[in-house]
């Protein structure tokens, strides 16, 4: 078979101390991976990995003259942990960021990019990119899909507080057109950069409701226990932090509440709804399927399509039960079966 060089593929190389430094960027390595070449031998050892959000820095070594780096006898399998070798993952670190600094953009965290600037290596801050606020939905399947990276200007960071607040406050927000594609999911790694330690950020949210003359709060502390139905008014209530805090008041035509806000279940929702004709049946019933429908993964559950056909089946029966009546809730759950037996 012909030779192949072992460094072969490499985005850089880079040679130091009787040794060459090759660097790849993608997921194949692991804790033990088989990356150095000995004169031959290809053992294992532990090398840095520095992984950025949207790629990771890893590392073949082939030994060219490094007679201070040894292998164990006489197995020959692995590396001789020593000075000379952890002189080696010094020098692994220091040629990724050196490599990534020829790149001229990064998306490092905030700790790794200070472990550059501590090696001598100073970089610029990281890209402006976090990803794109989407309510969080009941089904955590589907929120993977919903997300997408966003450069981010004036945004504001919103961060978790339940599937069935974060869709009723997304709605709200989505009626009167407020923050529409400037909201951005917190990111730890991001803390300490400059652009990031500016961004204001909702810090909390909750909806205030009058019905008969009493004032309710719902943040997912405890429940209301006000009834389904109608409600005299009804407000989204963001806090906003930077350099001063500042309160936002927004019109809310609906909230469900519930007694447990991480535990959504249709048949547990209280849906109070502003006066008026605040939604439709229908943006009701993706309302209640984003922040009430959670497959399950049971051995003895049906598909997930045949939980989510039904869990449609009585979120339609419930949205028009609340905003047309019953009659009108018993006519098209009796429609929707009967067209199911054609």
């Amino acid at each position: 078979m012909p030779r192949r060089d072992w460094l072969e593929g490499a985005e850089a190389i880079f040679e130091e101390d009787g040794v060459r430094i090759g660097l790849f960027k993608d997921y194949r390595a692991t804790h033990m991976s088989p990356c150095i070449n000995f004169h031959g031998v290809i053992v294992t050892s532990s090398m840095p990995v520095v992984a950025e959000k949207d790629r990771s820095w890893w590392a073949r070594i082939d030994i060219i003259n490094a007679p201070k780096l040894h292998l164990v006898l006489p197995a020959r399998k692995e590396m001789v942990e020593n000075a000379a070798l952890e002189a080696l993952r010094a020098a692994v670190r220091r040629a990724i960021y050196r490599h990534i600094r020829t790149l001229g953009c990064h998306r490092l965290p905030f700790e790794r990019w200070s472990e550059a600037r501590d090696l001598g290596i100073p970089l610029p801050e990281a890209d402006r990119v976090l990803m794109s606020w989407t309510p969080q939905r009941a089904d955590w399947n589907s929120l993977s899909s919903a997300r997408s990276p966003v450069r981010v200007a004036d945004h504001l960071l919103l961060g978790s507080f339940g599937p069935a607040l974060e869709q009723c406050a997304a709605l709200a927000m989505e009626k009167v057109g407020a923050f529409q594609g400037r909201l951005a999911c917190p990111d730890k790694d991001m803390e300490g950069y400059s652009w990031y330690d500016g961004l204001r950020c909702i810090s909390s949210l909750h909806f205030t409701i009058e019905r008969k003359g009493e004032a309710f709060r719902i943040d997912g502390s405890q429940s209301s226990e006000l009834d389904s139905g109608p409600v005299g008014r009804l407000s989204l209530v963001l806090t906003i932090l930077g350099v001063v805090e500042e309160k936002v008041t927004l019109p809310a035509p609906v909230v469900i509440d519930y007694d447990d806000v991480q535990c959504c279940s249709l048949d547990d929702a209280r849906i109070l709804l502003a006066s008026g004709d605040p939604v439709t049946p229908a943006q009701l019933v993706d309302l209640l399927e984003g922040a009430c429908f959670f497959s399950s993964g049971d051995r003895d559950a049906d598909s997930w399509e045949s939980q989510h056909e039904r869990f449609l089946l009585d979120a339609r029966t419930m949205a028009t039960r609340l905003l047309l009546g019953d009659d009108a809730a018993l006519m098209g759950r009796l429609r929707v079966i009967l067209a199911d037996q054609v």
